[in-house]
């Protein structure tokens, strides 16, 4: 698998804490419809990330639910 292969179980969410995702959202949370920043916590009830958008780093808690699509997001 390359690297662009999405993250399906939480297993493979708990493999990537640390590393830079992209989380697509099937509904807007806070407005976003895509969220791209550091996995920071794989939880029961969805994963937490550190968004990057904005000049700050904020935590956005995203439920299971509403992930559309995540994967790695490719570092220069």
């Amino acid at each position: 698998p390359g690297l662009d292969r999405p993250l399906l179980k939480p297993g493979d969410y708990q493999r990537v804490v640390g590393k830079l995702v992209r989380v697509k959202l099937r509904e807007p949370l806070s407005g976003e419809w895509l969220i791209i920043g550091r996995l920071s916590e794989v939880m029961d009830t969805g994963i937490e990330v550190m968004s990057q958008q904005g000049k700050t780093a904020n935590p956005v808690n995203v439920p299971w639910e509403i992930i559309a699509q995540a994967k790695l997001e490719i570092e220069f």
